[in-house]
């Protein structure tokens, strides 16, 4: 038997076709089904590492930052041979739009094959421990438009409504930082509004941060918006939603498999796929094939 374990993020109603995947997995004679809800903030990541030590299959299902606690739970057991699987059923679900969502009975019988690819993850690097993710990884604005969304969050204010508010909030608000990283091939010093680091190509409910990005190529894509106004970047986001990339002397496209973070402000956090991280960053990297995806 092929034991499956869903991890559901209890914050969501389940959609219809949720619970059509999880009543068919249920239903096969060749799958062992174990559904694991969480009970607090975090607690995703904990129920992965549980699960990785009996499952041969971990399904995220729920949003980015589900996905991600997940994908940080399974990496931190250290096992290598578990079969990740996600079932969109978030407020942002950017990661899943790179993919092709199957018809529920498509999705089970790939289960019950453990049909999947090998796909890259992220890993960022800091004095004191090291965490993943799978979509993407930034510092600057989108730091303050996840702060913002979590206080939001404590008052109700969730899904596109507090994306768009905390974007306009964050535009009074923040300030441009200066930094100094490194690529295999690029070296950059300055004030940024932004820098992504991409294994993924989309976040922030449909931005297409860098076009190029594919989760297959063992390599990051990094994404540098510089010394250019919030209005600037207002200006183009129909292109970002358009995937189509910015001519603009301030926006700088790279890709490498390793970025050396030089200096950048004491208490800069970062970003990863919707999830705020500690400060002290030293390198972020690409693990290639590190993961195996179904579908």
């Amino acid at each position: 038997m092929i034991k499956v374990s869903f991890i559901v993020n209890s914050t969501q109603e389940l959609t219809k076709y949720v619970n059509e995947v999880i009543s068919l997995a249920k239903k096969s004679l060749k799958i062992e089904v174990t559904v694991y809800n969480t009970e607090y903030e975090k607690h995703a990541k904990v129920l992965a590492e549980k699960a990785s030590h009996e499952s041969d299959i971990i399904i995220a299902v729920g949003g980015d930052g589900t996905c991600n606690e997940v994908v940080n739970g399974i990496y931190n057991t250290g096992i290598k041979n578990i079969i990740l699987g996600i079932l969109p059923n978030g407020t942002g679900n950017d990661f899943s739009r790179m993919l092709n969502v199957l018809p529920a009975k498509e999705f089970v019988r790939k289960l019950e094959l453990k049909d999947c690819i090998k796909i890259d993850i992220g890993e960022i690097v800091f004095q004191q421990s090291k965490s993943v993710f799978i979509n993407i990884a930034d510092i600057g604005f989108g730091v303050k438009v996840v702060e913002l969304m979590n206080k939001q969050r404590l008052v109700g204010v969730k899904g596109k409504l507090s994306y768009a508010t905390a974007i306009i909030r964050a535009f009074f608000s923040y300030k441009k930082i200066p930094i100094s990283i490194s690529g295999d091939n690029f070296n950059y010093k300055g004030n940024i509004l932004m820098v992504a680091f991409c294994n993924g190509n989309t976040f922030g409910h449909g931005i297409v941060i860098n076009p190029n990005a594919k989760i297959t190529d063992g390599k990051l894509d990094v994404t540098i918006i510089g010394n250019v106004s919030l209005l600037t970047y207002l200006k183009y986001l129909g292109k970002l939603k358009k995937g189509e990339k910015i001519n603009h002397p301030e926006v700088k496209y790279y890709q490498t498999k390793t970025i050396k973070i030089n200096a950048i402000p004491p208490q800069q956090q970062i970003e990863a796929d919707g999830e705020l991280f500690g400060n002290s960053i030293s390198e972020i990297c690409v693990l290639k094939e590190e993961i195996c995806l179904i579908g």
